[in-house]
């Protein structure tokens, strides 16, 4: 077998899936059409030896399973099933192994589903157990004290994992290698690392029609993690270990503070999982990445307003991993759960990019559009939309706009705005208009330039504003809008503007004459200030306290 790209990109996510769970190897089996079938992460993988042909021949994505209360060993009482009679439903979960048995070949989808996960402690009869999925594995974790003096001693064990179960398919291979096959296309969505994609499967045996799959470029999510407090099986002095670790409910990805061995032999791994835990906390301090709930997109797709947003990938997760159990009470793990749904003061409008395409112009191009940033406040958020076009349309997304000639600059040199009549010589332009898709070049353009009130955010005393322009590039011919671009211009806060006090009548109070001296922003009535003057009444006669208050100089804070 020579080298080939996609077992090396299958076996780099297999490597990771070896962080993520306890149990899953690469294993083989011959069958009698003379080819080897073999699992790659979440792939079944077939091998040619007569002419070293490699191919993806089935791949589990969503996987749903049925468990037998009736079977004593729980780990072993998991078989696939249709999603409506389902007990449980992972995604993109890896094959823990294969064999072929006679005409069928059996394969294990590796879980986290645990013995120990739903008790409460092992002896617990009242619940069957495997009501949810572990996390944090701990994959340089070892319980030899010999060991453990090289490889540093951990608190994080792995005894949860014990007995963990897999989803057990049974595939027949005559109709998998068979030339019957009802191919129908699906589309698989975007995950951590990996683009959505559509491709052909036979609705029967789920057979892959090679050559099909189309990706969606730069669709794959980035990992989100959230901080996971967890106490351990280990003690110190009889009492159970905890700590913080890191885990991303979307693909199980975690990643336990790696402790380093003095012997450097044994750190082959730890400078990889030390980046990983750095990368892990500036992620998790980030906050929640966030999907709008109320997206509305612009006609053409460059900008999308929204107020209401949730974490999709925690609230799918909600009682289904045990760090987002709705009955945990730590503090730091209700956190979590009680920010998953977030509603900002007002509305944002973002612009947003197409990302990638498919098919052509003449028989209309499906695009994906995608907003992924954040907002003002430092909301993260991530909103994509799938859109069809119609036949004959071209689409506009690379054009470049040239603001310089029409900024507005104050005497340091600073832009305080834009210049909308569009004269010659100090007008927005663009480059050449050209279809992202097919190239063909638009010529007969115009350019428009408009100032958004809408979007015009006012200074305040203590935060900035903004001014929003817009240009618009629109077809002469047909008037059809080709492109827009947005540009912000800060304003610079007011500041406090306080002017001379209005004094309160002198008390005394204490011992003390006392009198207030109140200053009224005049850039905002609701900003008031009122510091206290005070002086000694024994040293002071109160028919002097006005001629005294006269002279008093107070700084307005």
């Amino acid at each position: 077998m020579v080298k080939n790209d996609l077992l090396t990109k299958l076996y780099a996510q297999f490597v990771d899936e070896q962080s993520i769970y306890p149990s899953i190897g690469l294993t083989a089996a011959l069958y009698t059409d003379g080819k080897i079938y073999f699992n790659v992460s979440n792939d079944i993988v077939s091998y040619n030896p007569a002419d070293g042909a490699v191919a993806v021949v089935k791949e589990y994505n969503t996987v749903s399973a049925k468990r037998d209360n009736t079977k004593l060993f729980g780990g072993m009482a998991f078989t696939t099933t249709s999603k409506d009679s389902a007990d449980f439903t992972v995604t993109n979960h890896p094959i823990a192994g294969l064999t072929v048995k006679g005409d069928k070949l059996i394969v294990s989808i590796g879980t986290n589903f645990a013995f120990i996960s739903g008790k409460s402690k092992l002896l617990d009869h009242s619940s069957y157990g495997y009501e949810f999925e572990e996390t944090d594995y701990n994959p340089t974790y070892t319980n030899y004290k010999k060991y453990q003096q090289f490889m540093g001693s951990q608190s994080n064990d792995n005894d949860e994992f014990m007995w963990s179960a897999n989803f057990v398919d049974t595939v027949d291979l005559k109709t998998l290698t068979g030339t019957s096959h009802n191919y129908e296309t699906v589309s698989v969505p975007a995950t951590c690392g990996r683009d959505a994609f559509t491709e052909e499967r036979c609705s029967d045996c789920g057979l892959i029609k090679d050559g099909t799959r189309v990706e969606k470029e730069n669709t794959a999510h980035e990992h989100h993690y959230i901080k996971f407090h967890e106490v351990y099986y280990t003690k110190t002095d009889g009492v159970k270990n905890e700590a913080d670790n890191y885990v991303c409910p979307e693909c199980g990805a975690c990643i336990t503070e790696p402790v380093k061995s003095k012997y450097e032999q044994a750190n082959s791994t730890y400078e990889k999982r030390k980046a990983i835990w750095d990368a892990a906390i500036k992620n998790e301090a980030e906050g929640h990445t966030y999907v709008p709930t109320d997206a509305k997109w612009s006609d053409d797709y460059s900008t999308v307003t929204f107020q209401n947003l949730t974490c999709e990938s925690c609230a799918d997760k909600i009682d289904k991993l045990d760090c987002l159990l709705s009955s945990d009470d730590n503090a730091t793990n209700k956190a979590n759960r009680d920010s998953i749904n977030k509603t900002l003061d007002k509305a944002v409008t973002v612009d947003a990019k197409m990302v990638s395409h498919a098919g052509t112009c003449d028989e209309g191009v499906t695009a994906v559009y995608k907003a992924a940033d954040k907002t003002e406040d430092g909301v993260k958020y991530l909103v994509s939309t799938e859109v069809k076009g119609e036949a004959g349309q071209h689409t506009y997304s690379d054009v470049k706009f040239n603001w310089d000639a029409a900024a507005i600059k104050d005497d340091d040199g600073n832009i305080t705005g834009y210049k909308t009549d569009q004269k010659e010589g100090t007008s927005v332009t663009v480059d050449e208009v050209k279809c992202s898709v097919c190239g063909e070049v638009q010529k007969n353009v115009s350019v428009s330039v408009v100032k958004d009130t809408d979007a015009y955010k006012a200074p305040t005393c203590e935060e900035a504003g903004k001014d929003v322009y817009v240009a618009t590039v629109t077809s002469t011919d047909d008037n059809t809008v080709l492109a827009k671009e947005t540009k912000e211009v800060a304003i610079a806060k007011l500041g406090h503007k306080y002017g001379d006090p209005v004094w309160s009548d002198w008390e005394e109070k204490d011992g003390k004459w006392t009198t207030t001296a109140t200053f009224t922003c005049a850039n905002d009535a609701t900003h008031v200030q009122t510091p206290e003057v005070k002086i000694d009444s024994e040293t002071v006669e109160k028919k002097q306290l006005i001629q005294k208050k006269e002279k008093l100089f107070i700084q307005h804070p």
